[in-house]
């Protein structure tokens, strides 16, 4: 059962089910895969409580982030990691980790930090042919790259909250499972 809210937003549904085996098919598996979320956390040099609550950002954004590369690319392991810690709370602030997929051989880079001032929460998926496509997990969008051109392929207008939104999903797929004995 994937339980993680960012895969059952529409921007990674759309992606998943619609583009991706269109592009997948005219251009082959991704090279690469970059995961970004960064939530700015700190304040005046100390971590917020709140976020020492949601015990780093590994366990907080990292899992989300795999939960949304895992409806992409599947067989991953893992190639490197590097973590930073809070020095006064000891939860982790900034993750970077990089995987690689024996089955489509994409490489894939996540980055969760904590410590930048912007909320940020994007996945590009790239391809040999210079195509990219971008995920914007916090405006639900996807935007189509090449070279300098940029078109939004879809835009989520639903005022529903972001995180509602998702969760809704996340619990209408985990009652499905259940009621099929599936995940």
């Amino acid at each position: 059962i994937t339980a993680f809210h960012d895969a059952f937003g529409p921007e990674v549904t759309t992606y998943a089910c619609f583009v991706h085996p269109t592009v997948v098919e005219r251009e082959g598996p991704p090279v690469e895969i970059k995961s970004t979320y960064r939530d700015p956390y700190y304040s005046e040099q100390s971590l917020s409580e709140h976020a020492v609550g949601l015990m780093g950002a590994w366990l907080d954004s990292g899992s989300n982030a795999l939960s949304v590369i895992h409806r992409i690319v599947s067989g991953l392991d893992v190639a490197s990691a590097r973590i930073e810690r809070d020095p006064e709370t000891g939860v982790i602030v900034l993750a970077d980790v990089e995987y690689t997929s024996a089955k489509t051989r994409s490489a894939v880079h996540l980055t969760m930090d904590w410590t930048q001032p912007e909320k940020k929460k994007t996945t590009e998926i790239f391809f040999e042919g210079g195509k990219s496509y971008l995920l914007d997990h916090s405006r639900r969008r996807i935007t189509e790259r090449e070279g300098e051109s940029e078109s939004v392929l879809f835009e989520d207008s639903n005022p529903t909250y972001r995180l509602v939104q998702q969760y809704v999903k996340v619990f209408d797929h985990m009652k499905n499972c259940i009621a099929t004995r599936t995940d």
